[in-house]
């Protein structure tokens, strides 16, 4: 039996129906296919338009996929799709202008040398620039505003990343892109060169020129060096410390090498020596460039065990050995000798921004990110040329 429908009956039907029309709308625009929200974020052309987009990105419940470069597996490297993770509390979202590539650090991960994780698939980078795109719960809200610009450690090759707070620093627009992407390396440079407390006139030698060794030079002569001696076996390498100002060559593939450091120290050595290469046997050569009494600082990290006889290389000529990975500086309060992060990067930036510290000789022109095979391919064959390329992400 049919049973009639008063006018009551028919309003609650129209509305239930508006409601379920409302909520299949709710449905479909949470199921928004997650590639066409990428594209928008990639088709964005203004700061403003990009945050939007990666904030839709965010709400919709799916993770922004973006292009970075990773070693899937030991030896190997490959431009890839990967997913972005969210921004903790204490970190930047930052969207890379440009990273600088680390041959020596880079090429040892890859590999799996010694003293590296040798976990794969493994990230690759930490030095790079870009823009501020997220700022987390717990990020002070004086310290950084979405859409500075920002000098990062630990942020890997790749269009955006995230980043710790503590390890990021606004770039001032005096220091152009390539410089501010080498912040971390010229701070890895420049903590090595506070702990060699070089004092004014002190003879300073500089084993291994690659491009935290060059670095280290520059500013070992910004510390009063004199003379500083440039120290490698590779021709192209000393040509290009020649044009950052050292004072002399010295090849150690000639058997005087030593003789000339004698000669151009009045006989006593390097008053300190630091030891950048990454290789072990340059470590124990570094040991008999200095003089008596004299500071071995310890940059380069080894790859491999060293061969020293502590009594000779150290006990008898009373040297002082230091250790000087980037990670063994404080993380809060800098001291004589020994500063934060934060102290030596704003330190790095202001010698930049102020025309004391040019850097350009180590530089390449940077390549894009997505081409970044081509610069790989280089470095896993060891082109003793190769100084420090840059990876370009974005427009």
């Amino acid at each position: 039996m049919e049973v009639g429908v008063g006018a009551d009956g028919r309003r609650k039907r129209r509305l239930r129906a508006r409601d379920r029309r409302a909520a299949a709308g709710r449905v479909r625009r949470v199921a928004v296919d997650r590639r066409l929200l990428e594209r928008r974020a990639d088709r964005a052309e203004t700061r403003g338009g990009r945050v939007a987009a990666a904030a839709a990105v965010r709400r919709s419940g799916y993770a922004m996929t973006v292009t970075a470069v990773r070693a899937p597996e030991k030896g190997r490297v490959g431009i890839e799709r990967v997913e972005l993770p969210s921004t903790e509390p204490h970190q930047l979202r930052v969207r890379v202008a440009m990273s600088a590539v680390s041959p020596g650090t880079e090429r040892a991960s890859i590999l799996g040398l010694e003293n590296t994780s040798n976990v794969f698939p493994m990230k690759l980078g930490y030095s790079a620039v870009g823009t501020v795109e997220e700022v987390g719960s717990a990020v002070p809200g004086d310290a950084f505003a979405i859409g500075d610009r920002v000098a990062c450690f630990t942020l890997a090759h790749a269009e955006v990343g995230t980043v710790a707070a503590e390890y990021s620093l606004r770039a001032p627009e005096s220091v152009d892109d390539r410089h501010a992407a080498l912040t971390s390396i010229g701070q890895i440079a420049m903590q090595a060169v506070r702990k060699a407390r070089i004092e004014l006139g002190e003879a300073v030698a500089i084993f291994g020129l690659g491009p935290i060794g060059l670095t280290a030079l520059a500013l070992a002569r910004l510390s009063g060096a004199a003379p500083v001696i440039a120290i490698d076996r590779e021709p192209a390498r000393l040509q290009v410390a020649r044009r950052m100002g050292a004072d002399l060559l010295v090849n150690t593939n000639d058997k005087e090498w030593r003789e000339s450091v004698l000669g151009a120290t009045n006989g006593n050595g390097a008053a300190a020596v630091i030891e950048s290469t990454g290789f072990p046997e340059p470590v124990r050569l570094a040991m008999s460039a200095a003089a008596r009494y004299g500071r071995v600082v310890l940059l380069g990290s080894t790859r491999a065990e060293a061969t020293i006889n502590p009594y000779t290389d150290i006990h008898r000529p009373g040297l002082t050995i230091i250790g000087a990975h980037v990670m063994a500086v404080p993380k809060h309060e800098s001291r004589a000798g020994f500063w934060t992060w934060q102290d030596d990067a704003r330190c790095y930036l202001d010698l930049v921004g102020r025309g004391r510290l040019d850097l350009s000789p180590i530089m390449e022109e940077p390549v894009a990110g997505a081409d970044a095979g081509v610069v790989y391919a280089r470095i896993l064959e060891w082109d003793p040329t190769i100084l420090v390329p840059f990876l370009r992400w974005g427009a």
